[in-house]
């Protein structure tokens, strides 16, 4: 009974959902939640549903190449799917006991797949309706911020895990946050909301693609991409910086 026990916490551990702590995917949260609830009722097995979600994504993607209108209304639709059934997979994983390790890299093989379809998409269809190359430039850049954005984000969770773990450090921190004064304190609160809040992240990205897709603003949709993305980086860059002088 005990080693059913140890075995069972240790998969636990294993495959333990992280906590959606931005605001975005905290309301998407609360929305796949509802579903999974009905969902978790079915004989849908989580792969099933990441491979529905990813084709909702891939639809959302072809959409936006038309350019039109309605089609455009339907990318943003397909596109809200493909993130809330993202998030479903996993709550149902949980629930049903059936996490794996080809279910956690489907997972990722349909986001950054989607990711680079929703982008191809997005400039080309901007492309094809203006005749305006600046949309294909600001796709690529686009393209190349967020990809490198999410391997910074990858790698730094890596590369910082023990030096946020370590307790000897945790000391060291709350020992010099406490010495410092009232200003660098709310500075420092100010940098860990933006960190948290208002980075380019996956869900963040797919928002507002969705949002100006239905809009029909998807040129500006890009400028607006390119620009958001661009601030992430520098954030990023910076806060490495600051993270490594403080290891």
């Amino acid at each position: 009974m005990t080693v059913i026990k140890t075995s069972q916490a240790k998969n636990e551990t294993r495959y333990k959902i992280p906590m959606r702590k931005n605001f975005v995917e905290a309301f998407y949260s609360i929305i796949s939640k509802f579903l999974s609830k009905y969902i978790v009722k079915t004989s849908l097995t989580p792969n099933q549903i990441t491979i529905i979600s990813g084709t909702f994504g891939i639809i959302g993607a072809f959409l936006l190449i038309l350019q039109s209108k309605t089609g455009l209304i339907c990318a943003g639709i397909s596109i809200q799917l493909f993130i809330i059934l993202d998030l479903v997979d996993g709550d149902i994983a949980r629930m049903k006991s059936m996490q794996s390790l080809f279910g956690k890299w489907l997972d990722i093989f349909f986001d950054k797949l989607n990711d680079f379809l929703i982008i191809i998409g997005l400039s080309v269809g901007v492309y094809k309706r203006t005749q305006n190359i600046t949309a294909l430039y600001l796709g690529l850049i686009v393209m190349g911020l967020i990809f490198f954005i999410q391997f910074l984000m990858v790698s730094n969770s890596i590369i910082f895990k023990d030096e946020v773990n370590s307790k000897t450090s945790f000391g060291k921190r709350r020992e010099s946050d406490n010495s410092k004064p009232k200003r660098m304190l709310l500075l420092n609160n100010i940098r860990q909301v933006i960190g948290k809040h208002f980075l380019m992240e996956h869900c963040t990205f797919l928002l507002i693609v969705s949002i100006f897709a239905v809009l029909y603003k998807t040129y500006l949709c890009l400028w607006l991409l390119a620009f958001h993305s661009f601030l992430t980086f520098v954030y990023i860059f910076i806060h490495n910086i600051y993270k490594l002088k403080r290891v």
